[in-house]
């Protein structure tokens, strides 16, 4: 079953005058840690002063005010990306808009681990106190954000976490190195990675193992899978999960019955993805194969032409439907 968001009850409090703030992380991912804040007009004070104990990633996603930094204020919005070291302050002043701004930490150990990938170590590391971010960095900002929620597989957020350090190498850190050729074997590592994906119809398997078997980082894995398939392992591993799905709903088993066996947390939990993937909920999809429901389904993307075009996301990026293109 895969492994769930570990959020513990005392871990949201709520500010009776003008804000709210949640701590989010996973006992599956150790060293990564999520804070949001949802900050009304008038929020200032001791409450907006931060201190970061480890390397923090600050980022607006609908909130912009007046932020201190590095011995300068700066008024920040949707879009921007501020960087701080262990030792470092965050000061809020004001909110011009009131919204969430979501940070992502790092504890030194776990840091060190990511940016190795990257041939850089914390002695070496300078980081640019605050940038525009690019629309990949802040896809992939947003992206770790959401694969701590519910649900997600452990799979997912070790992609989004690895995507998104990545990112940050290319625009935050001073003087980062170029990009390191993929090696040559990793177009056949590539392919023992997708027979492993499709024997793990349970989706249990995680990144990390799939990079220890192979020999190359986290990273190298990333880039070579999608190099070579077009979509991300866990994205190929949903579609591989689905299309198992799809088989044992043809041949007449229950919706919970295929959520069990296939490591869905419950059936609801296989509704999402399976309507994500393929457009229709599995019930849906199970009544169409009765005879006589020929044509029976939902309305979806593929029936309007206005809905088939690519969207701007949230994250600014031109997406394609969820139907036929995933960010995970």
């Amino acid at each position: 079953m895969e492994q769930q968001a570990i959020q513990s009850s005392n871990e949201t409090k709520r500010s009776p005058v003008s804000a709210w703030v949640a701590f989010s992380r996973r006992q599956d991912l150790r060293g990564v840690e999520i804070r949001t804040v949802h900050a009304e007009l008038g929020f200032c004070g001791d409450n907006c002063a931060g201190y970061s104990s480890d390397f923090e990633f600050l980022g607006p996603v609908s909130f912009c005010g007046e932020i201190w930094h590095r011995q300068r204020w700066l008024v920040v919005s949707p879009g921007w990306l501020l960087s701080a070291s262990p030792g470092e302050v965050f000061v809020g002043r004001r909110v011009l808009s009131p919204g969430a701004f979501s940070s992502l930490s790092f504890d030194a150990e776990t840091f060190g681990g990511y940016l190795a990938e990257h041939e850089l170590t914390l002695s070496d590391l300078k980081l640019r106190p605050h940038v525009r971010m690019a629309a990949v960095l802040r896809a992939r900002f947003l992206a770790v954000i959401d694969a701590f929620g519910p649900d997600r597989s452990l799979l997912e957020a070790e992609e989004a976490v690895t995507g998104f350090v990545a990112a940050m190498v290319r625009e935050v850190v001073m003087d980062s190195p170029a990009e390191s050729a993929l090696p040559a074997a990793a177009s056949g590592i590539a392919d023992h990675v997708r027979e492993q994906l499709h024997q793990d119809t349970l989706g249990r398997l995680d990144l990390t193992t799939l990079a220890q078997e192979a020999g190359l980082s986290r990273y190298q894995v990333l880039r070579a899978f999608k190099r070579r398939y077009g979509l991300p392992p866990q994205s190929y591993r949903m579609r591989v999960r689905m299309a198992i799905a799809q088989r044992m709903l043809r041949d007449g088993a229950a919706p919970a019955f295929v959520a069990a066996e296939l490591g869905f947390v419950d059936q609801s939990h296989l509704t999402r993805h399976f309507k994500r993937v393929l457009g229709v909920t599995p019930a849906v999809y199970a009544r169409s194969q009765v005879p006589g429901n020929a044509g029976t389904g939902e309305r979806g993307w593929w029936r309007t032409a206005s809905s088939t075009a690519p969207r701007v996301s949230e994250s600014g990026v031109h997406a394609l439907p969820a139907a036929i293109a995933s960010s995970r």
